[in-house]
């Protein structure tokens, strides 16, 4: 698994434009009209924006896969550029006639889905099309479990795609939600085994400061 930096961005969002678009989930999101491919980019944009200031991004070995994941207890406050990508987000993406719907389904997660801020939130995963089915996706989740039991931070993570629902079993995710959003919902997590949390010596993500180095900062400033 490879840490991804800034400049990686068109990679992973051509990664992950090819993975989403028939996805249930991402297009109750994004306004369905001729233009919503092009609305679907702008999602991805703005969430490796977000995932960028918040969380980690990660290739798979041979870069045909990508791990997006977001540290709750890292969200950082409200800034002029955020603000900017929210707006753009609404206008550009999902549109100001799907705005409530939108809102509507959040409102449901919000009050149904609770989990530690210091937990590891698994945003996206996606491999490219035609290396799918070889193990490329179930490498990352391995790595990134990982770095869970070295952290000591429970994952979640969401889906609307029932037939992969096997996969995530099969990589020890426990289904402990479905919720209807009116789509069904899929809620996974992995927990930490008691026994890694009492015998490891690691400092629990919500102790440790992750701090970008001044170029990572005025990457993010500028993009």
């Amino acid at each position: 698994m490879i840490k991804a930096n800034y400049n990686d961005k068109d990679l992973v969002l051509d990664i992950l434009f090819r993975t989403y678009q028939t996805s249930k989930g991402v297009n109750y999101v994004i306004k369905q009209d001729e233009k919503k491919l092009d609305r679907l980019k702008v999602l991805l944009e703005f969430s490796f924006e977000r995932c960028w200031r918040s969380g980690e991004i990660y290739f798979s070995d041979n870069r045909k896969g990508v791990l997006m994941i977001f540290f709750p207890d890292l969200l950082k406050k409200k800034t002029v550029s955020s603000i900017m990508w929210d707006l753009k987000l609404i206008l550009h993406s999902i549109g100001i006639g799907s705005l409530f719907k939108v809102l509507k389904r959040e409102s449901i997660i919000r009050k149904n889905y609770h989990y530690p801020k210091s937990s590891i939130i698994l945003w996206y995963l996606g491999v490219e099309p035609e290396f799918q089915g070889i193990g490329i996706g179930s490498s990352l989740l391995r790595e990134i479990t990982k770095l869970s039991m070295e952290r000591n931070n429970p994952m979640y993570f969401e889906t609307a795609k029932k037939e992969i629902i096997s996969f995530y079993k099969n990589s020890d995710f426990q289904l402990f939600k479905t919720l209807k959003v009116p789509y069904d919902l899929y809620m996974f997590k992995k927990d930490i085994p008691y026994q890694q949390v009492a015998t490891t010596g690691t400092i629990p993500l919500n102790r440790i400061k992750v701090r970008k180095t001044k170029r990572e900062k005025q990457e993010v400033f500028t993009s």
